[in-house]
């Protein structure tokens, strides 16, 4: 915020007096002052906008919104399912067929997350992983139906879908028991 106060106080206004008349009279500067003035004012809002946006991008801390009012447990129930599902991804990634299988109990869901993961590992797979943001609501009070984001890149292109599965409390972590129809997961 420093940077775009000191930037503001030393660009030159958008106008200003014209220099033969007694002040009644405003001109604009010249296109290069004026374009020099944008591209001040452009870097600044990009530092500023920039680094809020690298201190909210942690991938390792979930953000949730809810569907329904907030349980009282809501940031750990939050940060439990993220831990899973990020859990998740990275198995997928790697082809770790019996982590998926300890995380998706469900068979035919976890082969589903299986083969979706053996087609971008073909396509040269280079991350995959979840946003931090989820959709959380609340089925029953051990279950949540979740909203995630799974992005990746392979070396055929970008990988960005949007998820829905339901998870069920096991302990410190939740299991996938549940998705939809038509979904890599």
């Amino acid at each position: 915020m420093a940077i775009l106060v000191r930037l503001t106080q030393t660009a030159t206004p958008l106008i200003r007096a014209h220099p033969t008349s007694d002040n009644s009279e405003i001109a604009p500067h010249s296109a290069a002052e004026k374009a020099g003035c944008r591209t001040a004012v452009m870097v600044a809002l990009f530092l500023v906008f920039g680094s809020l946006v690298a201190c909210t991008a942690n991938l390792h801390k979930a953000q949730c919104g809810w569907m329904t009012s907030i349980p009282k447990d809501g940031t750990s129930l939050c940060n439990m399912a993220y831990k899973t599902l990020r859990f998740v991804a990275i198995e997928e990634g790697r082809g770790d067929a019996a982590a998926i299988r300890r995380l998706v109990p469900m068979p035919g869901i976890a082969a589903k997350i299986l083969r979706a993961g053996r087609r971008w590992r073909r396509e040269g797979l280079q991350f995959l992983r979840i946003t931090p943001s989820l959709i959380l609501t609340p089925e029953s009070r051990h279950r949540l139906l979740v909203s995630l984001y799974l992005v990746g890149k392979t070396g055929e292109g970008k990988i960005a879908e949007t998820e829905v599965v339901t998870l069920a409390r096991r302990g410190r972590l939740f299991n996938v028991v549940g998705d939809q129809g038509q979904q890599s997961w």
